[in-house]
């Protein structure tokens, strides 16, 4: 099994009223229970006429209630770019569609960059989900609604995934997740809009690494913050996808405030991961940002870069303040499938600024990789005398042919000492040859090496 996408970058016009899929953002995958994810970015109109979009996850014709997500638009904010964002838990037997479909209930709205993965989720996970409306007036962070669950003890990816609605007012929402009554803290996400830019609805998204033991929660609280009004957080859901492996999932975060006005490409701060292998990932990046007195439009765009090159443009992300909402936080994300081409390259996230002029920050903020459970190859053999009788406890180094002329060394273990029998396991690779060199100090000193064309085969 693969991480399945179905992606997209062409403009898609968003004025179906009754449910629509969006354009491309459909897949048929095997047999099997599946993280759904779906994110894209969304432009208003020139005319925003206050209308409502939906998104929601469906599976074999049938809406995931929970998953429906809203974004709506607001007169003074004409074509402002920003995004929406899903998730589900769904199982399949092989023969069912799971698509992303849209309603709005008047004029339009564009889609452009978009992408829908379904990570194979073979192992224990768990399901929080909830949809109705709930609300907050309390300026501490409380439990959200129904967002709770205490897991066995593991590895898991943690990602909630809801849509909110500001009180008005200078109104604001901050987010967060907790490990065991403990604030991650790069996972923070506020959403604050200023009172001529109410009523709005905005997603948002909250991904962790997280490693509970047995007996610890893990949940999303809220709060209101800055002004005292009711906040309003719509459908939802809180999944955790056990992870087999703790190398399988990856994680950086970052909690300084990182201000840019850079017209060009320039790192986030925090946001890059190294060596990780040429496998394929699904990539999460989540946090907000903030913009000061503007003067004109700022629009920020995030870019994935593995090594010095740009991965596909439908991973890209547009966030954008328009110039009459002063002082806003907005939540900005992105999650798609990233192949790392080389075993040594890296993943880096980098933005840019559609001016100079004005100030702005991305504040909290956290990049997560998971790649689905590799297959696994092993080396076996025996060490044996030269009248091929086994000859145990040698010492047996497993090469890799680089195709060169130069060899990397993998791993070392001592054959069995009565059968002489070695096994090299959890081996990712088995596009190159291997060669294996054995000795053994005795009296006479035992030497020698296998050919250098092995290939491993799979666990």
């Amino acid at each position: 099994m693969t991480i399945e996408r179905a992606f997209a970058s062409a403009s898609d016009t968003l004025d179906q009223t009754s449910y629509t899929q969006v354009n491309s953002m459909t897949l048929t995958p095997p047999s099997g229970t599946y993280l759904a994810v779906f994110s894209m970015n969304v432009k208003f109109g020139a005319s925003p006429g206050g209308n409502i979009l939906k998104i929601a996850v469906y599976l074999d014709g049938s809406i995931v209630d929970h998953s429906e997500r809203e974004l709506l638009d607001n007169a003074s904010l004409t074509d402002m770019n920003t995004g929406v964002v899903t998730s589900a838990l769904v199982t399949t037997t092989g023969s069912e569609v799971v698509e992303i479909k849209y309603i709005i209930d008047g004029g339009s709205m564009t889609g452009t960059n978009r992408e829908l993965n379904l990570l194979p989720a073979p192992n224990t996970n768990y399901q929080d989900t909830a949809t109705g409306d709930t609300t907050t007036t309390n300026n501490s962070f409380v439990v959200l609604d129904s967002m709770t669950r205490t897991p066995a003890s593991g590895t898991y990816l943690a990602i909630f995934t809801a849509s909110f609605s500001p009180g008005g007012d200078e109104s604001a929402i901050n987010l967060r997740m907790r490990e065991g009554g403990t604030a991650i803290s790069a996972s923070v996400v506020t959403i604050w809009m200023e009172n001529s830019a109410n009523p709005s609805s905005y997603c948002a998204i909250v991904v962790a690494r997280v490693t509970p033991n047995g007996s610890q929660a893990i949940d999303i609280q809220w709060q209101r913050w800055n002004a005292a009004n009711t906040e309003t957080c719509h459908e939802r859901n809180l999944i955790l996808i056990a992870v087999a492996n703790d190398a399988d999932i990856v994680e950086v975060g970052g909690t300084r405030d990182v201000q840019s006005n850079y017209t060009t490409d320039q790192i986030i701060a925090d946001m890059s991961i190294d060596n990780l292998g040429n496998v394929d990932y699904l990539m999460f990046f989540t946090g907000s940002f903030v913009t000061g007195v503007i003067t004109t439009d700022v629009i920020m765009t995030f870019k994935v870069f593995s090594d010095s090159s740009e991965l596909t443009t439908d991973l890209r992300r547009t966030f954008e303040q328009e110039d009459s909402v002063d002082l806003s936080w907005s939540p900005i994300f992105m999650s798609g499938r990233v192949t790392i081409a080389k075993l040594n390259d890296d993943i880096t996230l980098k933005w840019s600024c559609s001016t100079s002029d004005d100030s702005r920050s991305i504040e909290e903020r956290n990049l997560v990789l998971i790649r689905e459970a590799p297959t696994l190859y092993k080396m076996d053999g025996i060490t044996k005398d030269n009248a091929g009788v086994a000859l145990g406890s040698c010492q047996c180094y497993l090469l890799k042919d680089n195709g060169d002329n130069t060899f990397s060394f993998i791993a070392h273990q001592v054959s069995n000492s009565s059968t002489g029998a070695y096994s090299f396991t959890g081996l990712l690779d088995n596009s190159a040859n291997y060669q294996v060199v054995a000795w053994k100090d005795d009296s006479p000193h035992v030497f020698d090496v296998t050919d250098h064309v092995l290939v491993p085969v799979a666990e």
